[in-house]
Formats: C-alpha cells, structure tokens, sequence
C-alpha cells in the first residue's frame, strides 16, 4: 500500500505543475467573468462570505456569461424536452418496432429520473464554467435515495490528466479536511496508530488526495489487492503518504468537458479567455469615465487664498464665513471633461465582447410583422449556427454522462421490462434531440418533404413516377426525424392487416355490386321479353 500512496502521489505532482500555468489566467477570467469562482490562485485565502464584485466596474461580461450559459441549458439538456436519444448503432435492429419502443421506454425512464435528482443545479454551473474557464467538471455517482447524484467543482479545484488522444480519462482532486472530518468519513484506521497525537488537535487540515485513473496507470504495485474495475479510484492522505481508501468504477464517473482546447493543452478555453483583453478595458474606461462624470457632478473647487474662515463646506445648505471685504469667491474648476465620448466607446468595445459569447445568435431579432412561421424558419437557422460551437458537449459531456447513468440503471435494477431478445447483451448509444439537435434533423426532414412535392407534381404527368417511392419507409423515416414515439405509430403487422381488412371488404364491395348489375340487367332483360 506504501508504494501505491508513493505512485498516487508521483502522479499528483505531475498533474499540479501540469496546471499550474493556468492558475493566473482563471484567476483572471474569475475576477471579470465569474467572480463567484475568482479562487483560482492557490495561495490565495478562501474567506467564506466575502465580497465577490468589489473590483469590478463593469458587469457586462457577467451578464453575457450567464446568458450563455441559460441558453446552453435550455437548448442542449432543457428539463421539460425530451433532449437525447437512444439507438443500437445498427440501422437493421433500430427498425424493428418493439426495439424502438423499449429504447424510447428507457430514454423517458432516465429523463424521469434525471430531473427527480439534482442534476438541473448541477449542470448550470458546469455551463457558466465553461463560458468563463473553458472546461467544466460534472461528478456522476450512485445515490440511494435519488439513484443519481451529481455534484459541479470549478476547474481550479480539479487536476486533469488525457491520453494520447486528448480524451480526458482520469481525474485528481487534492482537498483539504480536519482530522475529525477524516475520522468521521474514513475512519480511525486512517491515522492509525499517530491517531491519538493528531486528535489533540482535531481541527488541524491535512490534504486528501483523490484520483480516479484507468487503473493500468498503476502499473504492478499493487498486485497482492488488484483492482477489479476499469477506473481505480483511490484515496491518499498526503502528510502521512498513506492510502486510507481504495475502490473501483465501472465507469468514469466524471464528465469533464471543454469548449474549445488548443493543440498540445489539456485545459480547455472558452468565451471569457477569449474576451478577457476588452473586458480588461471596459472595467478600465468604465473607472476612468466614472471619475469623469464625478468631476463635472462635483467638481473640484477654486478658493481664493486666505479668504475662508475655516475650512471649506460644500454640503448642501452650508455656510461659509469669509473676511470682510473679500471680494473673490468659490469657483467650480471645469474641466470640459465628455463623459458621453467613453461612453461611446465602451457601447463598441462591449459589442465585441457580447459577440465572443455568441449573444447575438442566442437572442433572435423579431418584428412586429414576421409570422409564426417566419419566426420559427429563422429560430432554426439561428439555433444551427451554434451546432459547431456545441458539437464538442456531445461528446465530451452528454455521452459519458448517459453511459454511466445506464450503467447505474442497469446494476440497481432499473432497466424497464420487457426487453426485446435482440437487445440482449447490447449497449445503446447515444444521439441527442436536443432543439439544435432536432433543428437539424428537421432540416433533413423538410429536404424529404421537398422531394415528395417535386416527385407528387412530376407524377401529374408520369403517373409512373410514383412508383419509384416507398410511401410507408418515407413516413417512417419522417417519423424518425420528428422524434414521433413508437407508440404513434401502427406496427407494420398491424398496418398490414388492417389493409387486408380494407381490401376484403372493398372486393366484398365489388362482388355485391357486381351481382347487383348482374340482377339488375336480368331484370331489365326479362321485363324487355315480357313487352316484346
């Protein structure tokens, strides 16, 4: 176990100077962007309940953080859409009807279950992470009473470590706990036998070190007690290099993602690093312009030497006494100072930085005359525009978050009944619906409906046209890109058997009427013979 402690805490140096350039630069975009989360620094005291905006003149950039951050929630993970989807990765077995309605069986299931827990609050802050620091942190564990738990850290409380890939794939987090916090959670064995020289002092702090790595990371130094699970996950008091926990995950149990990150970096950079040179400067010209406007509001004073008795009152109301037979008086030193010239400055610097948050594409611009429809078409176009910019949260956020949630479901018994035979041993996969999503896929699906217009007016005059069409895989393929339940739409036995009905009872229909022309005629025949 000693050469496990040394090996996890060989790793934790490696990973902390790793990070330790980017400390200043978060402490930086914390000060500006989220001042909530201006703690970066590590040498810096975090006092609880201290003023958090005092150094801030400007909060524009605040504003627009939290904007971005609302307008990813609502479009990418929004708590009253259906905003992802399952599928098995073979378009042969996702046709079939009883496996598309078990998938949608068990997406409801999660997303019941999603927004019984905490997860809402807890993906929030992930999104103003990554507007300000560029990557954000989402703990997904296994809770008794809620069935999921998650829990958002700021980045600069987390250590990160990728592979060749640039795929995050392990996690190390150093906090700091009193020896009664470490007795309450680990135990008295995780002091040992300097247990009873620690406790005089039990609210003395000493650093736990957490990580969850692939547990190959540890290589051969711990064979006698192996880990048996894909993630070793593993708990270090640092003073004492001794591992006072140590367990498994079937999978990683965070969720780390970036908004954009550079060639040969970990660490990821979002809109607030990219805008921190014009928020520098309109915090500067804001003080700057405020100073001005105090100078015309109330200006410095002109008084003539030795005229005053006293010292000079400027309060409303004030009375200043001054020598007989002084004839000067108190004269207001103007400037010609133009506040309104900063003013207008700042309005062009602050546009710049309300484009680096993409504010522009969020907020759509309406008109008393669009219509619904207009609004809509455009809605879409906007929302399309900020799939690239979001297409890195799919993979690095809502993928893994879902695959460890199905892996939860499955070991506590939660997967719906009822499973079809063919999804036996299968591990669905995950597509997303959220609005972008579905605004693409809407896309695809008006370039259907465009072809069947065309083919249904070349039809008018080739009637032959037509045939080319399959009426019923056109709808289904409708229905798929429309994210229409399975329980709308009729099973192809079903559907088949219906049309069987209509085309009995429509030959029933001919056969009756044809033996009524038959008897008719015959009638018609034999009153003929009668009259001849």
């Amino acid at each position: 176990m000693e050469a496990l402690a040394k090996k996890a805490l060989h790793i934790q140096g490696q990973m902390r100077a790793n990070r330790a350039n980017w400390e200043a630069t978060w402490d930086e975009v914390g000060r500006f962007v989220n001042p909530n989360k201006d703690d970066a620094s590590a040498g810096r005291a975090r006092v609880k309940g201290r003023e958090k905006h005092f150094r801030l003149y400007d909060g524009s950039a605040i504003h627009y953080n939290e904007l971005l951050a609302s307008a990813l929630h609502s479009m990418l993970t929004n708590p009253t859409a259906q905003w992802f989807e399952l599928t098995t990765g073979d378009p042969e077995i996702n046709k079939i009807p009883e496996v598309r309605e078990y998938l949608q069986k068990l997406v409801r299931k999660i997303h019941q279950l999603l927004n019984n827990s905490n997860f809402q609050s807890e993906i929030h802050e992930v999104y103003l992470d990554l507007g300000s620091f560029g990557t954000g942190v989402l703990r997904m564990d296994e809770d008794e009473q809620l069935v999921f738990r998650f829990r958002s850290r700021p980045i600069y409380e987390v250590y990160i470590r990728t592979n060749a890939k640039g795929d995050v794939v392990g996690v190390s987090t150093d906090d700091k706990f009193t020896a009664r916090q470490i007795v309450e959670e680990y135990g008295e064995e995780a002091f040992g036998d300097k247990l009873e020289e620690v406790m005089k002092n039990p609210d003395n702090q000493y650093i736990v070190v957490h990580q969850v790595l692939p547990k190959e990371e540890y290589g051969d130094v711990d064979q006698g007690n192996p880990f048996n699970k894909p993630w070793a996950s593993v708990h270090v008091l640092e003073e004492f290099c001794k591992v006072i926990r140590k367990k498994g995950f079937n999978e990683f149990p965070y969720a780390i993602p970036r908004w954009i990150k550079l060639s040969g970096e970990d660490y990821g950079r979002g809109p607030g690093m990219k805008a921190l040179p014009d928020i520098r400067m309109i915090n500067a010209m804001m003080k700057t312009t405020i100073q001005g406007a105090q100078k015309i509001v109330d200006p410095a004073l002109q008084v003539p030497d030795d005229a005053i008795l006293g010292r000079v009152n400027t309060r409303p109301g004030a009375l200043n006494a001054i020598r007989s037979g002084t004839k000067d008086e108190i004269r207001p030193i103007l400037t010609g100072g133009q506040p309104g010239i900063g003013l207008d400055i700042m309005d062009n610097v602050r546009q710049r930085v309300k484009e680096a948050f993409f504010i522009d594409q969020l907020q759509i611009r309406e008109s008393d005359r669009m219509t619904a429809t207009e609004i809509n078409v455009r809605d879409d176009d906007r929302i399309r525009l900020l799939g690239p910019i979001v297409g890195r949260q799919y993979t690095e956020l809502l993928k893994p978050m879902i695959a460890r949630l199905l892996g939860i479901m499955e070991r506590r018994g939660l997967m719906p009944e009822d499973m079809p035979d063919v999804l036996r041993g299968v591990r669905p996969e995950v597509y997303f619906s959220s609005q972008i999503a579905k605004a693409q896929k809407i896309a695809e699906a008006q370039v259907v409906t465009q072809f069947l217009a065309t083919v249904g007016q070349v039809a008018t005059m080739f009637p032959a046209a037509g045939d080319n069409v399959d009426v019923d895989s056109m709808v289904r393929l409708l229905a798929e890109f429309y994210s229409v339940p399975e329980e709308a739409l009729r099973k192809p036995e079903d559907r088949d058997k219906i049309r069987q009905e209509q085309a009995a009872q429509m030959q029933q229909a001919q056969e009756q009427e044809a033996m009524l022309n038959e008897s008719q005629a015959a009638k018609n025949m034999a009153g003929a013979q009668q009259g001849a």
